[in-house]
């Protein structure tokens, strides 16, 4: 009778049901209800059945203002140690240089290239330098800012250490026109 009793009384599991589960699960139900209604309430009335119309004040611009104005620009000139290439900025235009790039076919003692502009009446130089690549090529180029005043002459010169080399050279000049008055 004892092992009877004892198998009987043997420890069981015993599941209680899970109470505080019910009222959360309501709870969210009910509060996104609500936020969903909230949302719909607060829209104003549309008879047209349409997007609503919305109206922003103080918006920030975040463009350039004055970028209808620029007209692209770009030049190519064929300078060499002895002599300079020159051009005219239009009058009414100013002249707003971007970058500058310039190869040379052959020579190895190519230094620099310069491009001399007038600036609010005052002369100003931009002189970039050349480099050699991994493959013997010579090259300069750089990104600047610059400006050229109306109807003024940009000059653009290569330094050459060897002044009597005859290996061509080539500049591009790139940037934009602003009209001013």
């Amino acid at each position: 009778m004892k092992k009877a009793l004892a198998h009987n009384l043997a420890p069981q599991t015993i599941r209680k049901p899970i109470t505080h589960r019910v009222p959360l699960i309501s709870g969210l139900t009910l509060l996104g209800l609500l936020a969903g209604l909230g949302l719909f309430a607060s829209r104003p009335a549309h008879t047209a059945g349409g997007p609503v119309p919305v109206t922003v004040a103080n918006a920030i611009a975040n463009h350039d203002l004055d970028n209808a104005a620029r007209q692209p620009f770009g030049i190519r000139v064929f300078p060499s140690p002895k002599t300079f290439s020159t051009f005219v900025v239009p009058a009414g235009k100013r002249l707003v240089i971007q970058q500058i790039s310039a190869f040379s076919f052959g020579s190895t003692t190519v230094e620099d290239v310069a491009v001399y502009t007038t600036t609010s009446g005052t002369g100003t130089a931009l002189v970039v330098p050349y480099t050699v690549n991994n493959h013997g090529v010579v090259y300069a180029m750089q990104a600047v800012t610059d400006y050229a005043d109306p109807g003024s002459t940009v000059t653009i010169a290569i330094d050459d250490a060897n002044q009597n080399d005859t290996a061509g050279h080539n500049v591009d000049i790139h940037g934009y026109y602003v009209d001013v008055p």
